[in-house]
């Protein structure tokens, strides 16, 4: 083996030890400080990623992530069957909500009904 390929193997087995290590100590942490963490980070991105640090960073990520949902959509869109289906399919997502706004953008035909009535 030459002595390049050597130090790569090394280098590799290095960077998969400290990988290993980091993962233990992500696992180790209280769940406190993973919810502090987590809310410092603004980036979905960066929280999708936060997700598959390990199974204890799951939990905290996903209340972060679908806490407060906005959905905007037309009439017959099918955006809020999505969010149901989801829904259905995920409870730990449901405990994660606390919030949704619901924007509809209306068909013309529906907006001028609704200005004709005296309260709208």
């Amino acid at each position: 083996m030459s002595e390049s390929s050597a130090s790569e193997e090394t280098a590799k087995a290095a960077n998969s030890r400290d990988h290993v290590m980091a993962a233990c100590l992500a696992e180790s942490l209280p769940q406190e400080l993973i919810i502090l963490i987590v809310s410092h980070i603004r980036s979905r991105k960066d929280l999708h990623s936060c997700s598959t640090v390990c199974r204890s960073w799951s939990f905290p990520v996903q209340s972060r992530l679908f806490s407060d949902i906005v959905i905007k959509c037309r009439t017959g869109d099918v955006r809020v069957q999505r969010w149901m289906k989801r829904f259905q399919s995920s409870l730990h997502i449901c405990r994660a909500v606390t919030q949704i706004s619901l924007y509809v953008n209306l068909d013309k035909s529906v907006r001028e009904l609704l200005e004709e009535l005296p309260n709208g």
